[in-house]
């Protein structure tokens, strides 16, 4: 669930962004009514795997990175091909005793791909 802070506040509680660009990211927001997420991306102040962390963090959505996670075979086998190209996302891990399903997701908020392995 979102919690009141936002991307900009967690790197900066992570020792990411200084307190100074902070503020500098806020009066930014005010002068062009960007969102915190677009200055931190337009000025290269945090690296992708960060921004998705803090997002991952923000949502409470727990980040994976692929690199470091190793594949089920019966994963990949739940979810066809061309569903995971189509909701860009790749099944990783499964565990029977509780029948849930792990998968990495390029848009892990989106609803529609959520509900349809749900479903499945």
């Amino acid at each position: 669930m979102a919690s009141s802070q936002d991307i900009a506040e967690i790197l900066a509680a992570k020792g990411i962004l200084s307190e100074e660009t902070l503020k500098q990211i806020r009066l930014e927001q005010v002068n062009t009514g960007k969102s915190a997420k677009e200055i931190i991306v337009g000025k290269n102040l945090a690296t992708e795997e960060e921004i998705a962390k803090a997002e991952g963090e923000l949502w409470g959505i727990p980040f994976v990175n692929l690199a470091e996670v190793g594949f089920s075979p019966q994963a990949l086998k739940l979810i066809p091909q061309k569903v995971a190209e189509e909701y860009n996302l790749i099944p990783f891990n499964y565990d029977p005793d509780t029948n849930q399903l792990s998968v990495a997701m390029e848009k892990p908020l989106d609803l529609e791909a959520i509900e349809f392995i749900r479903k499945k």
